[in-house]
């Protein structure tokens, strides 16, 4: 991890901590004027510390996550987006042949079933099953 997140955290703090030593300084002295400013200012430092620090504990937490496990080489979520693309394919698989068995339940042409599967040559050009015209003669 770089320190670049944590820079913004430790100049904060070293400014609330000038203003604070400030603050009791002038209080001790008799300084008003100062210690008003001072005061004033240090309220803003110490929010902006504790946002800083929820900032930076979130950001670690998230590279904490992201990092691959030890022995295995992949991140979790490198695996768990594999699991998903297996289970997309077995989904549009499986959907594959509910469609291919649903057209052939419902008795399309041999010559359509053999285009579907892929097949060149198209050897039976006839129906498989009787054509409707067929049916009405008979």
């Amino acid at each position: 991890m770089t320190n670049r997140p944590l820079r913004p955290l430790a100049i904060f703090v070293l400014l609330a901590s000038g203003d604070y030593l400030l603050w009791n300084w002038s209080l001790n002295g008799n300084r008003d004027i100062l210690a008003l400013i001072a005061g004033t200012t240090l309220m803003p430092l110490v929010i902006a510390i504790a946002w800083l620090l929820v900032v930076s504990v979130a950001r670690f937490l998230a590279e904490v996550a992201q990092r691959p496990r030890a022995g295995t080489g992949t991140s979790a979520s490198s695996e768990a987006r594999g699991h998903g693309a297996r289970r997309s394919a077995a989904r549009a698989a499986a959907a594959g042949r509910a469609a291919t068995s649903a057209r052939t339940a419902t008795g399309a042409p041999a010559a359509h079933r053999n285009q579907r599967a892929g097949s060149v040559a198209d050897t039976d050009s006839s129906p498989s099953t009787p054509s409707s015209s067929s049916k009405l003669a008979a």
